[in-house]
């Protein structure tokens, strides 16, 4: 790594300090950017800017705005997971003996929660409520079509979605939730009298 490399690195670190850190903390970043600046050898100066984007980082967390998007990026990152593994179970039954609708359902469910974390990760908990409530009336509709239609795994099916009315209402909750919290006047004066507000 040459030398200006390093340099416009810790510079590049120093620019975005100001849109971690909380807003009443601005001096804070204006003061770290003027020292990564003033330091001329690169190696340090990225150390330094390292050091600053840590503690910028947990400064931010230390807000409720910075916990609330700590459990977002947490709950997506869940969410993921889960639809990762059901995907690789969708896998698994392509290799089933007597294929019925069992792999594209459980593929579908896969997809389904993979949109779910990543509509919150991307647009907010209110996305993932609104995925959710979806599910939920798929889910309804799937429950409805299987009472039709005998299939080799038609029990499994049913378990399917059965279990998915548990887990997109609790998604449907979460997201709902985190929505509420990030709205609640109370909250932010509980936040405001702990020292979280910024």
């Amino acid at each position: 790594m040459t030398r200006d490399i390093r340099s416009q690195i810790a510079l590049g670190l120093a620019d975005h300090l100001g849109r971690i850190l909380p807003p009443s903390r601005s001096e804070w970043a204006a003061g770290m950017k003027a020292e990564i600046e003033a330091i001329e050898e690169p190696g340090a100066a990225l150390a330094f800017a390292w050091g600053c984007l840590g503690a910028s980082c947990l400064r931010r967390l230390r807000t409720l705005e910075g916990a609330l998007f700590a459990v977002r990026i947490a709950a997506a990152a869940t969410i993921m997971m889960f639809a990762i593994q059901v995907l690789a179970t969708a896998h698994a039954f392509m290799g089933l003996t007597t294929p019925d609708l069992l792999p594209p359902v459980t593929a579908g469910i896969g997809l389904a929660f993979a949109a779910a974390g990543l509509a919150l990760l991307g647009r907010g908990p209110i996305a993932l409520a609104a995925v959710a409530a979806i599910m939920l009336v798929l889910n309804t509709i799937g429950l409805v079509a299987n009472g039709m239609t005998v299939t080799v795994h038609a029990v499994v099916l049913r378990a399917l979605v059965l279990e998915g009315y548990l887990l997109w209402s609790l998604l449907l909750l979460a997201g709902l939730m985190l929505h509420g919290c990030g709205r609640s006047v109370r909250l932010a004066r509980f936040a405001q009298r702990h020292g979280w507000a910024g």
